[in-house]
């Protein structure tokens, strides 16, 4: 058995929690817009983003791109009979990058699983690994050296201290970590 198989349950319980998380990232990213007043659609940002994030778990089903495009044309149509004060089309473009950014990406996540050749399971923990150290780093260096403000405007609490310290942390722990989960990768 392979070594991704003993560490997970399988694809359909990886696909689950990922979806789950996504979800999670999903409101969270729908509330940041709030501090701009430009909420991106529901309807728009949520099935957009499962089927880009389900494209990947399932790269089987032929039907994937064209249920993209619908969501997508869908959604616009759907914004566009909205009252012109709340910037529909502004809403709509919002709401499609977030689910680039939140359905797409992770969905890589469960394209590594399933084709990871026996490491699958260890890149998505090391993923995730350093996506949790990258934010609790820039927590703790945004609480602890903090002055400057980051994104004053989307989240006031947002430093430059926190930011650099969540990308550098992650970064040097990929660095020394990647090598143990792919030894026999080359670089190049």
């Amino acid at each position: 058995m392979r070594t991704s198989r003993r560490i997970f349950l399988g694809a359909g319980y990886l696909a689950g929690f990922v979806a789950v998380v996504v979800a999670m990232g999903l409101w969270e990213y729908r509330q940041l817009w709030s501090g701009l007043q430009l909420r991106p659609n529901l309807l728009v940002l949520m099935p957009l983003a499962a089927f880009w994030l389900f494209r990947f778990a399932y790269p089987q089903v032929a039907t994937a791109s064209l249920g993209l495009l619908l969501a997508a044309l869908a959604g616009l149509a759907l914004s566009l009979f909205s009252a012109a004060e709340s910037r529909p089309v502004a809403r709509w473009a919002v709401a499609v990058g977030g689910a680039v950014w939140l359905g797409y990406l992770p969905g890589f996540l469960l394209l590594l699983y399933v084709a990871g050749h026996g490491s699958g399971a260890e890149l998505v923990l090391l993923i995730l690994g350093v996506s949790v150290l990258g934010d609790t780093a820039a927590y703790l260096a945004g609480s602890a050296f903090g002055r400057r403000p980051f994104f004053p405007r989307i989240s006031p609490s947002k430093t430059w201290e926190g930011a650099v310290a969540g990308w550098l942390l992650p970064t040097v722990a990929v660095g020394l970590l990647l090598p143990v989960v792919l030894p026999a990768t080359p670089i190049g």
